[in-house]
């Protein structure tokens, strides 16, 4: 819902670049099923997707 709301107010914003990563959870880390206050337990690392798509983000703007 909230992406839905985002996506409808910067749709035409070129600074503006929304994603999902479904099989991430909000750390950007791997995760499955609801996320629970043990995932702050559980090393991880950001998904390499996730860098790579923030690093060409700020090339380009």
């Amino acid at each position: 819902v909230d992406y839905v709301r985002w996506n409808e107010t910067f749709s035409n914003d070129p600074l503006v670049t929304l994603k999902t990563y479904p099989s991430l959870n909000h750390l950007f880390i791997t995760g499955t099923g609801i996320p629970t206050n043990t995932e702050y337990l559980v090393e991880g690392h950001v998904a390499e997707e996730v860098i790579l798509d923030i690093t060409s983000w700020i090339t380009t703007h």
